[in-house]
């Protein structure tokens, strides 16, 4: 008996440091899943390389941005031009830092429309996460002990196959995600009314009413990365500004006194974490006629609907990038 557990001991153990070995192995490699992510990035950072060193907008977010801003418009509105740097909160906020940072010159204006989720992070792992960070691995820093322990038990077979296939040659990217769909600015294109099914509202209006209230966490992780960003935007002599993303209104966030008391504080809460915001949340919160796939994503006929409001926010901040173009001051009304 006792040889017998000593030799199921030394099998198991031969199969994690097998399958450990695997893991790493396989870390780095391209992932389809990831190519829409890369592009999108990659198309966005053109722009930001033909302007230049001129002044300018960049806006860090996640797809909320990528769907909901108008770059044109709210450059009109406040004289810079802008670059649409939203793409994908999924990935989480390591990697949002890290892939626009680049896009960042001295002297820009940066607004962060985030999505909630992205101040809590407490390195939770989803597979939208769990996918970009086993291509992108050296992204991550300051990470706890448990942390890749806990993305190897996360880790499947079937994902450790597709790290191994790797991605096909000549593989296009289908669907409404994508660099494909972006213009030059960076924004989301061909997603009208008249450029989609029918039923498309029916992912919206059947989204999962969010619990952010219940999940808040002031000591998160999150918060120290978007300090550590913010400061490292100022030193580099910026300016930046945290605003509220467009969002599905839903009654039980007026209802429930948690998700309500979490969204009229909000800005206290960014403040006290010594990051500048402007904004009421629930002003940017909007019906779901304006939306369709996700309670995050605006139909193209309401894109200047956001944009206007933002705009009309950041020309009431005292901002001093833009007051050096002339833009106008603050009223401190937020």
């Amino acid at each position: 008996m006792q040889q017998f557990l000593l030799g199921l001991l030394a099998g198991g153990s031969v199969l994690l440091l097998l399958w450990v070995a695997i893991f790493v192995i396989l870390l780095g490699h391209p992932h389809v899943h990831n190519v829409w992510v890369d592009q999108a990035y990659e198309k966005k950072m053109q722009r930001v390389r033909e302007l230049g060193t001129e002044p300018k907008i960049v806006v860090v977010a996640g797809s909320a941005t990528m769907f909901g801003l108008d770059s044109k418009q709210l450059g009109l509105a406040l004289g810079r031009p802008v670059v649409n740097m939203g793409v994908n909160a999924g990935i989480g906020p390591i990697h949002i830092v890290q892939r626009v940072k680049p896009a960042f010159n001295p002297g820009d204006v940066v607004l962060l429309p985030l999505e909630y989720p992205l101040y809590s992070f407490d390195w939770e792992i989803n597979q939208v996460f769990l996918d970009y960070l086993l291509s992108y691995p050296g992204l991550i820093v300051s990470e706890p002990w448990t942390f890749w322990p806990r993305v190897l038990w996360a880790t499947s077979v079937k994902r450790l196959y597709q790290a191994f296939l790797g991605v096909p040659e000549g593989f296009e990217v289908p669907g409404l995600y994508g660099a494909h769909n972006l213009d030059h600015n960076g924004d989301q294109i061909n997603s009208a009314l008249s450029d989609l099914h029918p039923d498309i509202h029916a992912g919206a209006a059947n989204s999962a009413i969010e619990h952010y209230g219940n999940s808040f966490k002031r000591e998160a992780f999150g918060w120290q990365l978007w300090r550590a960003y913010y400061q490292s935007i100022i030193d580099m002599g910026g300016c930046v500004l945290f605003v509220p993303p467009p969002m599905l209104e839903r009654q039980e966030y007026h209802d429930d006194p948690v998700e309500r008391d979490f969204y009229q504080n909000f800005p206290d809460y960014v403040r006290e974490a010594g990051l500048p915001y402007a904004g009421r949340p629930f002003d940017f919160m909007y019906p779901v006629s304006w939306f369709f796939d996700t309670n995050y994503h605006l139909v193209a006929e309401h894109k200047a609907d956001y944009t206007q409001a933002l705009a009309n926010l950041v020309r009431r901040q005292h901002l001093t990038c833009l007051a050096k173009d002339g833009g106008e001051e603050s009223d401190k009304d937020n």
